[in-house]
């Protein structure tokens, strides 16, 4: 525990000597997401030496208690064998239950290889509490220990669980970067009548194409947070394979083709490395008659709605996923176009 937070601090303490040096950034960006940005950046810099569990130790101590913590509770359960986190908002100030309008299967981001239900805890409060809905967060198997698609097979099983659920309020998957892949890919494997049951897909910055540079905006490197190299080396543990190999081992959207898709909504920030990708994937949805609506937020990094209360920006972000769901929750049974729902 030390070491990582040594290491961290080193890290946050050249993040911070940069800030001085020179402040420049983003117009969008406050001071703090700019910092933020840095720090990240450096972390994952860092992390291309060392083991993938250096940098899933590090990112556990990275975590700022938000005040939304405090608007919900969690309980750690079980579902189909694989461990969850489930959030629930708390009663309101006036007394009165809140009973959670909706459900959200989550699925983090994390190139496949990081992350958890608990490094999400901010996150999963922030959905929850502004969508007023249950938030179940599962913590799938990581590679390269458990190699794709052994997370996949845990996302399949979750969802499937939930849709067998008494529970008769409309359920929703959302997921950031190679979380957002999986929920694609996990609906392009569930039976016709499973993709039916799900009222809605939120896509935050989705990795839909990884390994492949030609996807990439190198020169936006400088502006996010993750790197050509990162996010090969996450694509090479991910799959147990090189580099090379891992496009024909991980979830690539042009590889499929959609139907039967719910509604989606995709987010994502105008100037990660990411975006031409991003761009390709909503497009394709389209052509393949999906209802999709797109929402770039300028001068923002990959996965910044995940980085509050650090990333003050994010709970603009956050609010707008949580105005679609409560439209298409609103619209339930009443054949209203959802799609066209609040942030665009």
């Amino acid at each position: 525990m030390i070491r990582q937070l040594y290491d961290i601090s080193c890290i946050a303490a050249s993040s911070m000597r940069s800030m001085c040096s020179s402040s420049t950034r983003q117009p969008e960006r406050s001071w703090s997401t700019e910092y933020t940005a840095r720090l990240a950046r450096r972390l994952l810099s860092a992390s291309l030496t060392q083991s993938d569990d250096w940098l899933r130790q590090r990112m556990e101590l990275l975590v700022v208690p938000a005040p939304v913590l405090s608007k919900v509770r969690f309980e750690k359960k079980q579902l189909a064998g694989v461990p969850v986190l489930r959030c629930f908002p708390k009663i309101s100030t006036n007394g009165e239950s809140e009973k959670a309008a909706g459900r959200i299967v989550y699925i983090h981001g994390g190139g496949y290889v990081v992350g958890s239900s608990k490094s999400y805890r901010n996150t999963l409060a922030s959905l929850a509490h502004a969508s007023n809905a249950e938030v179940v967060a599962l913590d799938y198997r990581l590679a390269p220990e458990n190699p794709y698609p052994a997370a996949l097979e845990d996302c399949r099983a979750v969802l499937l669980a939930m849709l067998d659920e008494a529970a008769k309020r409309p359920l929703f998957m959302a997921g950031d970067s190679a979380g957002a892949a999986l929920c694609l890919a996990t609906l392009q494997g569930a039976e016709p009548s499973a993709r039916d049951a799900v009222s809605g897909c939120v896509l935050i910055s989705p990795w839909v194409a990884p390994g492949d540079v030609s996807l990439l905006v190198p020169d936006q490197e400088a502006d996010d947070i993750v790197s050509a190299e990162v996010l090969g080396r996450w694509a090479k543990s991910a799959s147990a394979r090189d580099t090379a190999q891992a496009l024909s081992g991980l979830f690539d959207f042009r590889q499929h083709r959609f139907e039967h898709l719910p509604p989606i909504y995709v987010q994502s920030g105008g100037t990660e490395i990411m975006a031409p990708q991003i761009a390709a994937l909503v497009e394709k949805l389209r052509d393949h008659g999906a209802k999709v609506e797109h929402r770039v937020y300028p001068g923002q990094f990959h996965v910044f709605q995940t980085l509050a209360p650090l990333v003050r920006e994010a709970e603009v972000a956050i609010h707008d996923i949580a105005a679609w769901i409560k439209l298409a929750v609103n619209s339930a049974g009443e054949g209203q176009d959802i799609a066209k729902g609040a942030g665009g």
